[in-house]
């Protein structure tokens, strides 16, 4: 845990890649949501909190820090 410069809190040293880290171990493949692919794209500017995350399994845990949770969506690419 890293000390926040900004209000004291203690947080975890690569914030939201550390909770995509945290899915990966438990098995989930992670892939950039719809925004992030819009935005590489160049299809919108909008800035990107980086809290949504594409999953082609169901994901039934809730994991995040502080008040701020990870949101899962579904990868509709895989094939059933």
């Amino acid at each position: 845990m890293v000390k926040s410069r900004l209000n004291g809190r203690l947080n975890p040293p690569k914030r939201l890649s550390t909770l995509r880290a945290g899915l990966e171990r438990l098995g989930i493949e992670t892939l950039p949501s719809k925004a992030v692919q819009d935005y590489n794209a160049g299809r919108t500017t909008q800035v990107l909190t980086g809290r949504v995350v594409a999953v082609r399994k169901r994901v039934r845990c809730k994991i995040g820090y502080n008040g701020f949770f990870l949101t899962f969506e579904h990868d509709g690419s895989s094939a059933r």
